[in-house]
C-alpha cells in the first residue's frame, strides 16, 4: 500500500512505559477482519511529546 494515502491510524496514551511495551508486543502483527478482508495490525513506539 505504499502509493495509497493511509487513513486508518490512531494514537494511544498510557500511564506507564511497561503498559506501552506490553500493548505493542501484544497487538503487533495481529490480524483483524475489515469487511471480508483481513488487515494486519502494526504497533510502534513514538517519542513522548513534552507538554
Amino acid at each position: 500500500m505504499p502509493a495509497a494515502k493511509r487513513k486508518d491510524f490512531g494514537f494511544v496514551t498510557f500511564d506507564t512505559h511497561d503498559n506501552v511495551v506490553a500493548c505493542a508486543e501484544g497487538i503487533n502483527n495481529a490480524e483483524l477482519l475489515e469487511g471480508n478482508d483481513e488487515v494486519k495490525v502494526r504497533a510502534r513506539l513514538s517519542r513522548q511529546v513534552n507538554k
